[in-house]
C-alpha cells in the first residue's frame, strides 16, 4: 500500500477532524441527520459526506456552515474543555503540518488535549 504524503494527507486530516467534532456535537444536541439537512439547506446525502471522515467531497462552504447549526465552533468546544481556543488551533494546525496520522485523530480532540496547549 503506498503510503500517503504529508501534505496530501494534511487537509483529510483537518476534515476529519472537523467531522468528529460535528458528529459528536449533533448526537450531543439529539438532531437528526435530515433536520441537520434542513437547517444546513442541504440534502441528506451532503450531511453524510460531511460527517463522513474519509470523503474528501464536502465543500468548505458546508464545512461552515455545520458548526453554527449545532450551535459550536471549534473555539466554544475547546473553552467547553477548558483549552486555550487560540493554543488549541495553533497546536492542532503544528500537529497536522508535522504528520499526525488519521488514525490518531482522537489525540486532536479538544477534550483529549487536556492542559498541554
Amino acid at each position: 500500500m503506498k503510503k500517503e504524503s504529508a501534505s496530501k494527507s494534511r487537509p483529510r486530516l483537518i476534515k476529519a477532524v472537523i467531522a468528529r467534532q460535528l458528529a459528536n456535537e449533533i448526537k450531543k444536541n439529539k438532531i437528526p441527520k435530515q433536520r441537520m439537512a434542513q437547517l444546513m439547506k442541504t440534502s441528506r446525502a451532503q450531511v453524510d459526506r460531511l460527517l463522513d471522515p474519509d470523503n474528501g467531497s464536502a465543500t468548505i462552504e458546508t464545512l461552515q456552515r455545520a458548526p453554527r447549526i449545532v450551535g459550536r465552533t471549534i473555539a466554544q468546544t475547546a473553552k467547553l474543555n477548558d483549552v486555550n481556543p487560540e493554543a488549541y488551533l495553533r497546536n492542532t494546525l503544528v500537529k497536522i503540518a508535522d504528520g499526525n496520522p488519521l488514525s490518531r485523530i482522537d489525540e486532536l480532540m479538544p477534550w483529549n488535549i487536556g492542559r498541554e496547549v
